[in-house]
């Protein structure tokens, strides 16, 4: 287990060689304690994957430096990246980030119950997370998984002829939801369809 997760490590060559050495020394200090050392091993992992480089990152750069951008829908499969990519742009690049995932906050669902009008929806969230700040042209608007709320798609059009916010809407988009989805906001978004880590962004992790 321990050779396992040292290897596994090794997918980032400045980070790997203190991640593996901390993995390797809570395996000595508790050689028991396998759910311990699968935590910090995870950590590590977590830790390190954060600091890839992919090529969604040039593309959202790019996508912000346009003047006729559209709110942005990246597609995707689970589990490759596409959250964390969008994050971590969105701190990096914007004074206020609003991120809403629709299947851990189901409540917000609701915010265009009232019609899909910005401020309409903008005064909803704020009803839901007053702290909120929303402030025209330096606030990123983060719709995570946009396929359990077909109804955020058709208020991109507002946000696009709005143009105080940038959008970005991510999710795995299949079946009737891709369909709805697609026919409720053609015309007013951007798309990007995002994979796994390729083989040119292995090489960049490994330094070349």
């Amino acid at each position: 287990m321990r050779f396992f997760f040292v290897q596994s490590l090794h997918i980032c060559a400045k980070c790997s060689i203190f991640a593996a050495d901390f993995v390797i020394f809570i395996a000595f200090i508790y050689p028991k304690n396998v759910i311990l050392k699968g935590f910090c091993a995870s950590i590590c992992v977590i830790w390190i994957m954060k600091l890839l480089e992919r090529k969604i990152d040039t593309y959202l750069l790019d996508w912000k430096n346009s003047a006729k951008r559209k709110p942005l829908i990246v597609k995707g499969a689970r589990q490759i990246g596409k959250t964390e990519s969008i994050r971590a742009f969105g701190n990096a690049n914007y004074e206020s980030v609003i991120e809403i995932n629709f299947v851990l906050q189901k409540k917000f669902r609701a915010i265009f119950d009232d019609g899909y009008e910005v401020d309409t929806i903008i005064k909803n969230i704020s009803l839901l997370e007053p702290s909120w700040r929303f402030i025209p042209h330096k606030t990123l608007i983060f719709f995570d998984e946009l396929q359990k709320c077909p109804d955020c798609a058709t208020s991109l059009k507002s946000f696009c002829l709005d143009d105080r916010y940038d959008v970005i809407c991510s999710g795995s988009l299949m079946g009737i939801y891709y369909e709805e989805i697609e026919s409720n906001a053609v015309g007013f978004k951007d798309d990007y369809e995002m994979h796994s880590m390729d083989f040119e962004e292995f090489l960049w992790a490994k330094g070349y």
